[in-house]
């Protein structure tokens, strides 16, 4: 009787710990500053995710037709970092989609300050393809992966 209660013990406390565990990590919240999403197409359109939060943390993640496949951390500069700040409140600052309806192009997501959601198909809108690529660059700029 006595193990069968230390079974219980001990498996109770596990549960309790994992379940506890999990509770705090959803509560971790999440400073997106920027995230760029390119989803696939039915070629090799490159597929990954690459964000930014607000301590100047980068977070990349590698999943198709890329040249660097899996998860990938670096920290940008202060100077450019402050020029990224400055190009997203500059042009992107409303929710915006374009040309969702077509089908076989590659569909880009971007979240700015967990605020603006931005959607396109194909290529860039000319609205902010500048800034888009300026940004592309800076996020690139302290790594050594190439930009897909």
């Amino acid at each position: 009787m006595q193990k069968l209660n230390c079974i219980l013990l001990i498996t109770t406390l596990l549960i309790s710990c994992n379940v506890f565990n999990n509770e705090t990590i959803k509560k971790i919240p999440t400073d997106v500053l920027f995230e760029l999403k390119k989803s696939g197409c039915y070629g090799t359109c490159p597929i990954y995710n690459i964000s930014i939060d607000a301590n100047g943390n980068i977070k990349y993640e590698g999943k198709r037709f890329v040249e660097a496949i899996g998860s990938f951390t670096w920290q940008m500069n202060d100077k450019d970092f402050k020029e990224l700040r400055a190009l997203l409140n500059k042009k992107m600052t409303e929710n915006v989609t374009y040309n969702l309806n077509a089908q076989d192009l590659p569909l880009t997501q971007l979240n700015i300050n967990n605020k603006y959601k931005i959607k396109f198909k194909g290529g860039c809108p000319e609205k902010f393809k500048t800034e888009l690529q300026q940004i592309k660059l800076l996020l690139w700029k302290n790594t050594e992966l190439k930009m897909p």
